[in-house]
């Protein structure tokens, strides 16, 4: 996505989250109407609130979208593959 798709996603968020639960739907048919990856966008921040609550927007970007410890460390294997170091 581009960045004004990323902007638009954020604003129709930011709309949508004030709306009843049950009227998300209806809301992103209208708004996003065939874009797809719009309309996912939209619905993936709409269910993380749905799982997070009010909390989400009160943590840091960082604490949302990626956790604190890696879950694998080198050594372990993952599949036939073998994790040797860590990135990033």
């Amino acid at each position: 996505m581009t960045a004004g798709s990323h902007r638009r996603a954020e604003e129709l968020f930011q709309i949508a989250a004030d709306l009843p639960a049950q009227e998300h739907q209806a809301f992103l048919d209208e708004q996003c109407g065939d874009d797809t990856a719009l309309r996912a966008e939209v619905a993936q921040l709409l269910r993380t609130l749905d799982e997070e609550g009010d909390d989400l927007l009160a943590k840091p970007a960082m604490a949302v979208t990626r956790p604190t410890e890696p879950g694998e460390r080198p050594g372990d294997r993952i599949g036939p593959y073998k994790l040797l170091t860590q990135l990033g």
